[in-house]
């Protein structure tokens, strides 16, 4: 054991290469400590402001729906406008289809009237022959 109350010169380098080591691991992990801190304060100064961001959702949900009623009123009149296409369509089919017929009709009319005509004529002298 020990005497005169010393302690072995064997544990008291043992207790300081302990110290030292500890010291180095604390100052090692101090380090890191530091250098994710700092990463930390750059990600965070890098990010935008919440308010500015709340502004611009409050602004896009308006403008949301600023579009949804404009596609809405773009819708109604392209319906209208839709309607009134094939109304105009429905008319000049039905009146060229009217023109068609009559011009058909008035055809025949008039060829008919012109070959009764010619059978006529051509039958006048020879029956004044007769």
């Amino acid at each position: 054991m020990v005497t005169d109350e010393k302690i072995p010169e064997s544990v008291v380098i043992k207790l300081f290469d302990q110290a030292k080591e500890s010291n180095q691991q604390n100052a090692n992990a101090i380090r890191d400590l530091t250098r994710i801190v700092s990463e930390l304060t750059k990600c965070i100064e890098r990010q935008p402001d919440l308010n500015v961001l709340a502004s611009l959702s409050v602004n896009r949900s308006r403008d949301i729906e600023e579009i949804k009623t404009t596609m809405y009123n773009i819708n109604n009149v392209s319906k209208k406008l839709l309607s009134r296409v094939i109304f105009m369509i429905a008319v000049v089919t039905i009146t060229f289809s009217l023109m068609t017929a009559s011009y058909f009709f008035v055809k025949g009319n008039i060829d008919n009237m012109v070959n009764q005509r010619v059978s006529e004529i051509h039958k006048s002298p020879n029956d004044d022959e007769d």
